[in-house]
C-alpha cells in the first residue's frame, strides 16, 4: 500500500512515518517541522529554526518540509499569546492543508493520513481518486474539549471546530492516542468501527544510562506544555501546599509554555523547578534524576 503522511507540525507523525517506512508502505512524509534521515539533529541548520528536530530513517526523496511553515510557526509562537496565537496557528494548519491538497492528486496514494485541523482539503482531494482517509487525532473530541475547558477561556472559535467536524465526517478511520480519547469520540456519535486507539511509544536511548542519584526528597517530573489544559495549575497548587506543610517533595516541569502565568508561578514556588525545552537525548538523563514521572 502507498501511504502519505502529512502534518502541519510534527507531534508524533515522524514515528508513524518511520513505522510505515520500515514496513515498506511509506510513499511520502510531508511535515511543517523538518526531520533529518541520519546523524545528530543538532548538526543540521534546521536545528536553529526548530529544536523539535528528529532523526528518522526516512530517505530525503520521500520527505518535503516547506521552509515557510516552520518559520511562520516560530514567528507566531514568539509574537503572540493565548487565544490569538492559537487562532493564527490554526490558520497556518489550514494553509499547510491547502498546500498538501494541491500535491496529493499528483502523488495519487492509496491512503492519506492527516492530522486534526490540517486534513479537510487533503481528504477532499484524496476522495476524488478513492484514497482511504485516516485522521490522526492527537487530542480528545472537540465537544469534550469545549465542555472541560468552558471555564478556562481557552475555547476554540466555532470556525476551528467546524473544520474538525468536517474532517471527522470525511475520515474512513480515526486514530486516537488512548482508549480515553476514543471514548470521547464515541460519546460524540462516532461509530466504534471507525476508531483505532494506538497508544504512543518512544525511541529509547541506545547508550547505557546512569542510575538515579540518592536524594532525601521524593522527586517528581512533568514533561509537556506548561498549560492549564494539562492540569499544570493543579500540580503547582498541590506542590505549593505540600511544601508549606514541610513534606519532602520536589517537582520539575520541562517543556514549552502556553500559559505564562504558570511558568511565573513555578519559578516562585520553592519546591518547583522549571526548564524550557530539553532535546530528547538529554531528556532521558534528566528523567533519571527523578523518582516519578507524572
Amino acid at each position: 500500500m502507498r501511504v502519505l503522511v502529512a502534518h502541519s507540525g510534527i507531534q508524533h507523525a515522524h514515528q508513524l512515518a518511520w513505522a510505515l517506512e520500515e514496513s515498506g508502505n511509506l510513499t511520502a512524509f510531508w511535515s511543517g517541522v523538518p526531520v533529518v534521515d541520519s546523524g545528530n539533529p543538532t548538526d543540521s541548520l534546521w536545528w536553529y529554526v526548530d529544536k523539535r528536530l528528529r532523526a528518522i530513517p526516512v530517505p530525503e526523496e520521500k520527505r518535503r518540509h516547506p521552509v515557510i511553515f516552520p518559520i511562520l510557526r516560530k514567528a507566531i509562537e514568539m509574537r503572540m499569546f493565548s487565544s490569538i496565537s492559537n487562532q493564527w496557528l490554526h490558520r497556518m494548519h489550514h494553509a499547510v492543508d491547502a498546500w498538501a491538497a494541491r500535491r496529493v492528486r499528483t502523488l495519487n496514494p492509496d491512503m492519506v493520513i492527516c492530522y486534526e485541523t490540517a486534513a479537510l482539503r487533503s481528504f477532499s482531494a484524496a476522495r476524488e481518486f478513492g484514497a482511504i482517509c485516516v485522521l490522526d487525532a492527537a487530542s480528545v473530541h472537540y465537544k469534550s474539549a469545549r465542555k472541560w475547558l468552558a471555564d478556562t477561556g481557552m475555547i476554540n472559535p466555532e470556525w476551528i471546530d467546524e473544520q474538525k467536524q468536517k474532517e471527522v465526517e470525511l475520515a474512513d478511520a480515526i486514530l486516537t492516542c488512548s482508549d480515553f480519547a476514543a471514548d470521547t469520540y464515541r460519546c460524540a456519535g462516532v461509530t466504534a468501527e471507525k476508531l483505532y486507539p494506538v497508544p504512543l511509544g518512544t525511541r529509547m536511548p541506545d547508550v547505557e544510562v546512569p542510575c538515579i542519584s540518592l536524594n532525601e526528597n521524593c522527586r517528581f517530573v512533568f514533561v509537556g506544555t506548561v498549560m492549564k489544559r494539562k492540569a499544570v495549575d493543579v500540580l503547582l497548587e498541590v506542590f505549593d501546599e505540600l511544601g508549606r506543610e514541610g513534606i519532602a517533595v520536589e517537582l520539575t516541569l520541562i517543556g514549552g509554555v502556553s500559559d505564562h502565568d504558570l511558568a511565573d508561578k513555578a519559578r516562585k514556588t520553592g519546591n518547583v523547578k522549571y526548564h524550557k525545552f530539553i532535546p530528547q537525548p538529554t531528556l532521558y538523563s534528566e528523567l533519571l534524576n527523578h523518582d516519578c514521572l507524572v
